[in-house]
């Protein structure tokens, strides 16, 4: 979209799976689960993401680009035993602001900082990943870092906060 305007596009699929037993009962999406329960759950927090950037600082070490990213989240949370099972699932649209920082240590290695975040009064999106990058070529770039994915919601029918650490690597494609 010429030298200073981008489109970026993210499929990132987070699923964590969990057994155990309950030490107390648990009361979750109208269903009681009884202290002594043995549990299968499921997190999952798929997220599918279009992000607008303009590139606001040009420097032969350092790019800047911020904008905003249209993110669809699709949630469920699960719990299961042999004869109860209980769901809390949700698709939804989260509006969030975007920052992209790459600074240069040389020709083709560098740091990359990359910010998806927002809060509002019904809850808080953030995710946040910090890597080391190198750039086969102009096209092609491998990146390996860090990145923390936290947030939820506070409103009537749910509350549920989480927050996810993580190691990653990843390819990023120019065109």
């Amino acid at each position: 979209m010429g030298k200073r305007h981008g489109l970026s596009i993210l499929y990132a699929p987070l699923s964590l799976k969990a057994d155990g037993t309950l030490d107390q009962t648990v009361a979750f999406a109208g269903t009681n689960f009884d202290s002594g329960s043995k549990v299968q759950a499921l997190y999952r927090f798929n997220s599918y993401r279009l992000t607008y950037q303009y590139l606001l600082v040009d420097k032969p070490k350092i790019h800047l680009w911020i904008g905003f990213t249209a993110k669809i989240r699709d949630a469920e949370i699960k719990i299961e035993t042999d004869t109860k099972r209980a769901v809390n699932d949700n698709v939804g649209f989260v509006p969030l602001f975007h920052l992209y920082l790459e600074w240069f240590l040389g020709e083709k290695v560098g740091i990359l900082a990359e910010v998806d975040a927002l809060a509002a009064k019904q809850g808080r999106a953030e995710d946040v990943g910090a890597s080391m990058f190198y750039k086969i070529n102009k096209n092609i770039t491998f990146k390996l870092g860090y990145r923390f994915v936290e947030g939820g919601a506070n409103v009537e029918d749910v509350y549920t906060f989480a927050m996810i650490n993580y190691a990653y690597g990843g390819v990023i494609v120019r065109f």
